[in-house]
């Protein structure tokens, strides 16, 4: 009876999850980030995010949220101060590819990579950025270059089933 019980208490957890993937977000968050069972979702942060391994391949994803302060009125407007800020913040940082449309649970968005070098690796980054209701949300996959392309299977369908609430 307990362990039916408490299988029903976890499935609970990822009720609406697709098969084979995991809830990251917190039931607080305004959207679900699933991501595969392989992932491990890192609930310590504050953050709604999920990484494929504590040790090797450190590759991870998140969602963060800002209210929109009035000089970002528009998707492109954030998209362009996002590019602005990382620019300063990080070393080395360096574009690879332009923003483009897209979407981000069926919001408009415009995703972008870039790539910086952090405290000596090169790393690689893919972010997304919409907006939904008035709120601002980047989603932001993480990687070293040498991982990055193993996971972009797993960032598709990750993406692809994004939902806000």
């Amino acid at each position: 009876m307990c362990a039916l019980m408490l299988v029903s208490l976890v499935g609970c957890s990822n009720a609406g999850a697709p098969e084979g993937m995991q809830n990251a977000a917190s039931e607080n968050e305004a959207f679900y980030l699933f991501v595969p069972q392989a992932w491990t979702p890192n609930t310590s942060s504050g953050i709604a995010s999920a990484y494929y391994s504590a040790s090797v391949d450190r590759s991870n994803v998140s969602v963060t949220c800002t209210l929109p302060d009035e000089g970002y009125l528009s998707v492109k407007e954030y998209a362009s101060y996002c590019i602005t800020s990382l620019g300063k913040l990080l070393p080395e940082f360096a574009v690879v590819s332009e923003p483009a449309e897209t979407k981000l649970g069926g919001a408009a968005a415009l995703s972008f990579d870039y790539t910086a070098n952090i405290d000596g690796t090169a790393c690689k980054y893919r972010q997304i950025v919409a907006a939904y209701g008035d709120i601002f949300y980047v989603f932001t996959y993480t990687s070293t270059e040498e991982c990055f392309d193993s996971h972009l299977s797993d960032i598709e369908m990750i993406l692809s089933v994004f939902a806000f609430k």
